[in-house]
Protein backbone atom coordinates (compact mmCIF):
# COMPACT_ATOMS: atom_id res chain seq x y z
CA UNK A 1 0.00 0.00 0.00
CA UNK A 2 2.60 2.46 0.94
CA UNK A 3 4.31 2.25 -2.40
CA UNK A 4 1.23 2.72 -4.30
CA UNK A 5 0.78 5.68 -2.23
CA UNK A 6 4.70 6.98 -3.12
CA UNK A 7 3.85 6.12 -6.51
CA UNK A 8 0.69 8.44 -6.32
CA UNK A 9 2.73 11.07 -4.72
CA UNK A 10 5.97 11.00 -7.08
CA UNK A 11 3.34 10.83 -10.33
CA UNK A 12 1.50 14.11 -8.67
CA UNK A 13 4.31 15.88 -7.99
CA UNK A 14 5.80 15.87 -12.18
CA UNK A 15 8.15 12.02 -11.49
CA UNK A 16 5.48 10.14 -13.10
CA UNK A 17 8.18 7.41 -14.51
CA UNK A 18 9.65 7.07 -11.13
CA UNK A 19 5.99 6.49 -9.83
CA UNK A 20 5.44 3.69 -12.41
CA UNK A 21 8.91 2.44 -11.61
CA UNK A 22 7.58 2.54 -8.06
CA UNK A 23 4.46 0.76 -8.90
CA UNK A 24 5.50 -1.99 -11.08
CA UNK A 25 8.11 -3.22 -8.69
CA UNK A 26 5.08 -3.53 -6.03
CA UNK A 27 3.19 -5.29 -8.20
CA UNK A 28 5.22 -8.53 -7.07
CA UNK A 29 4.77 -8.33 -3.53
CA UNK A 30 0.99 -7.32 -4.26
CA UNK A 31 -0.21 -10.27 -5.86
CA UNK A 32 1.33 -12.46 -2.34
CA UNK A 33 -1.22 -9.70 -0.37
CA UNK A 34 -4.06 -10.20 -2.84
CA UNK A 35 -6.18 -8.62 -6.22
CA UNK A 36 -7.65 -5.94 -3.95
CA UNK A 37 -3.87 -5.12 -3.08
CA UNK A 38 -3.19 -5.79 -6.85
CA UNK A 39 -6.06 -3.34 -7.70
CA UNK A 40 -4.61 -0.34 -5.57
CA UNK A 41 -1.19 -0.75 -6.96
CA UNK A 42 -2.94 -0.84 -10.68
CA UNK A 43 -4.66 1.71 -10.31
CA UNK A 44 -1.71 3.99 -9.00
CA UNK A 45 -0.15 2.73 -12.04
CA UNK A 46 -2.88 4.44 -14.12
CA UNK A 47 -2.62 7.59 -12.20
CA UNK A 48 1.54 7.86 -13.05
CA UNK A 49 0.73 6.64 -16.65
CA UNK A 50 -1.37 9.22 -16.78
CA UNK A 51 0.77 11.79 -15.59
CA UNK A 52 3.28 10.67 -17.88
CA UNK A 53 1.12 11.19 -21.09
CA UNK A 54 0.83 7.49 -21.53
CA UNK A 55 -2.54 7.05 -22.25
CA UNK A 56 -2.57 3.33 -23.83
CA UNK A 57 -0.59 2.24 -20.50
CA UNK A 58 -2.85 4.11 -18.43
CA UNK A 59 -5.78 2.71 -19.98
CA UNK A 60 -4.96 -0.98 -19.32
CA UNK A 61 -3.79 -0.39 -15.82
CA UNK A 62 -6.78 1.20 -14.93
CA UNK A 63 -9.21 -2.34 -16.66
CA UNK A 64 -6.56 -4.07 -14.66
CA UNK A 65 -7.11 -2.36 -11.24
CA UNK A 66 -11.23 -2.66 -12.06
CA UNK A 67 -10.69 -6.14 -12.37
CA UNK A 68 -8.79 -6.93 -9.58
CA UNK A 69 -11.47 -4.66 -7.46
CA UNK A 70 -14.27 -6.75 -8.82
CA UNK A 71 -17.56 -5.71 -7.33
CA UNK A 72 -16.21 -4.53 -4.08
CA UNK A 73 -17.11 -1.27 -3.08
CA UNK A 74 -13.70 1.10 -3.72
CA UNK A 75 -15.06 3.70 -0.52
CA UNK A 76 -11.48 2.19 1.35
CA UNK A 77 -9.49 3.44 -1.24
CA UNK A 78 -8.92 6.73 -2.79
CA UNK A 79 -7.34 5.61 -5.78
CA UNK A 80 -10.01 5.28 -8.86
CA UNK A 81 -8.64 6.24 -11.89
CA UNK A 82 -11.38 4.52 -14.17
CA UNK A 83 -13.17 7.75 -14.55
CA UNK A 84 -10.18 10.02 -15.06
CA UNK A 85 -8.64 7.60 -17.97
CA UNK A 86 -12.10 7.65 -19.51
CA UNK A 87 -12.22 11.56 -19.73
CA UNK A 88 -8.62 11.95 -21.26
CA UNK A 89 -9.64 9.35 -23.42
CA UNK A 90 -12.54 11.36 -24.58
CA UNK A 91 -14.87 8.95 -23.62
CA UNK A 92 -17.38 11.20 -21.59
CA UNK A 93 -20.21 9.19 -20.88
CA UNK A 94 -18.00 6.41 -19.78
CA UNK A 95 -16.35 9.13 -17.63
CA UNK A 96 -19.46 9.99 -15.90
CA UNK A 97 -20.84 6.82 -15.16
CA UNK A 98 -17.62 5.55 -13.58
CA UNK A 99 -17.42 9.18 -11.42
CA UNK A 100 -21.63 8.08 -10.50
CA UNK A 101 -20.26 4.80 -9.84
CA UNK A 102 -17.38 6.57 -7.68
CA UNK A 103 -19.81 9.27 -5.68
CA UNK A 104 -22.52 6.38 -4.81
CA UNK A 105 -19.99 4.12 -3.23
CA UNK A 106 -18.04 6.54 -1.50
CA UNK A 107 -18.39 7.26 2.48
CA UNK A 108 -17.20 9.87 4.59
CA UNK A 109 -13.79 11.76 4.13
CA UNK A 110 -13.86 9.13 0.62
CA UNK A 111 -16.56 11.27 -0.78
CA UNK A 112 -14.50 14.42 -1.14
CA UNK A 113 -12.33 13.00 -3.73
CA UNK A 114 -15.25 11.16 -5.49
CA UNK A 115 -16.81 14.40 -5.96
CA UNK A 116 -13.92 16.18 -7.40
CA UNK A 117 -13.19 14.14 -10.34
Amino acid sequence: MLNALLCLALAHGGQAAEGRGVALEALDGAAEIGRYQEGVVYAALAFADLAGGDLDAAVDASAAARERFGDRPLAATTTKPSAQVALARGDLASARGFAEDDVASAVGWFMVEALTT
